[in-house]
């Protein structure tokens, strides 16, 4: 791949990277990648959460991950943030479906 026509300022081409900003009971930072960030404006920096963590899920999505957990036995849950993505989308949908049938 080449970096020609790619920005030369400094710090436009440095790749950050960020974790799961939760601490745990012993006090350490959970160790899961953050593929979910928040900010509430653009002067405030990014916080970054893994899935499990991240604080601003629908009661849809927190439910949907319950259930993988309790699928799951204890066993520790791998998903792509695309698959987290799809299951953001199908409780948004039923979401949406379940509000349009109240409304009649």
């Amino acid at each position: 791949m080449s970096i020609e026509g790619h920005s030369t300022a400094p710090g436009a081409n440095v790749i950050v990277e960020h974790y799961c900003e939760h601490r745990l009971a012993d006090g350490t930072r959970c160790k899961e990648w953050g593929g979910w960030g928040n900010s509430p404006s653009p002067a405030v920096p990014t916080r970054w959460w893994c899935w499990e963590h991240f604080p601003h899920k629908t009661f849809e999505q927190e439910q949907a991950l319950r259930r993988k957990l309790e699928a799951a036995g204890g066993e520790k849950i791998i998903q792509s943030e695309r698959a987290d993505y799809l299951d953001i989308v199908e409780a948004a949908y039923r979401y949406s479906a379940i509000s349009r049938r109240s409304r009649r």
